[in-house]
């Protein structure tokens, strides 16, 4: 099993939890980014509209159609914020980045898994999430389901089946948890570990980076679904740290016709229920316990 993280605590503590958090990126490296985040003008202002092409109200650099914009973010993420994630990670890379801008009163993002960037399986990508200011649920934090990552087989996708699809109220309603942050920390997260966020209630916008990071040696993809011509195959389409600048939210519908094929892969996803979905949870939280002492 390939090893994530440097220090065996941060790693054990990973595969059991799915995430770690760590007092991690120093505080004059948040005020230069502040500073410089002030002055980047993406063509969505960072107040986008919902619109046919975009049913998000929050502003994310990844679907923003400014390319020299993206371009800039991608190298103040590379030289300021990943020499010291690479302090921790092992022998990972920055696949893309981006500001994540919930307006005032906006921004819930919906119960997701990070799409699925890796052809073997039995790697894992994460997401580093560092907050500009303070968060808490008020303004819109990142929650998360504790140990609910890689609970069922799933490449998540643009336009896949989830699996927690018939019982997401249920699952806002009883297990998310709210990672209350300070700016200088960062939680580092497995992919499939099930999170969201809320609308942003408080009195000012709030800013936070993602930065999706993958193992150094693996060449990504982005699954594509078609099952008309594809029935239970997902189509592996090629894709580089350039496809993040190139493309946006107008572009998706096109992206087979632009992306080169690499081979096709078994499409695992399925709806579970929230029976399933409890017991495969509960049972997997009491063997961590049980690790842990």
């Amino acid at each position: 099993m390939r090893k994530l993280f440097i220090n065996d605590q941060d790693e054990r503590f990973f595969r059991e939890y799915g995430y770690v958090l760590k007092d991690l990126i120093p505080l004059d490296t948040i005020e230069y980014i502040k500073k410089e985040f002030a002055l980047l003008k993406p063509d969505d202002g960072f107040a986008p509209e919902q619109s046919v092409h975009n049913a998000s109200s929050y502003h994310c650099t990844f679907l923003d159609t400014n390319s020299d914009y993206k371009r800039k973010v991608r190298q103040l993420f590379s030289e300021y914020l990943m020499p010291h994630i690479e302090t921790v990670l092992n022998d990972y890379r920055m696949l893309n980045g981006s500001f994540y801008v919930k307006p005032l009163g906006k921004g819930r993002l919906e119960i997701h898994e990070n799409w699925c960037h890796l052809q073997d399986l039995s790697l894992t990508s994460v997401t580093a999430w560092i907050p500009l200011t303070s968060v808490t649920r008020k303004n819109g934090t990142l929650e998360i389901i504790s140990g609910s990552h890689k609970l069922v087989p799933s490449i998540s996708t643009f336009g896949g089946t989830h699996y927690f699809h018939d019982f997401e109220q249920e699952l806002e309603d009883e297990f998310f948890e709210p990672v209350d942050m300070m700016p200088g920390q960062c939680i580092i997260f497995d992919d499939t570990l099930l999170h969201y966020s809320r609308d942003n209630s408080a009195t000012e916008p709030r800013a936070a980076i993602q930065i999706e990071i993958i193992p150094r040696e693996v060449q990504p993809v982005l699954y594509h679904v078609d099952e008309q011509n594809h029935p239970g195959e997902l189509e592996m389409l090629q894709v580089n740290a350039d496809f993040f600048l190139s493309e946006s939210k107008v572009s998706f519908a096109d992206l087979k016709r632009k992306l080169k094929s690499v081979g096709m892969a078994k499409n695992v996803n399925r709806k579970i229920t929230i029976e399933e979905f409890r017991n495969l949870l509960t049972a997997k939280r009491k063997a961590a316990k049980t690790v842990t002492g």
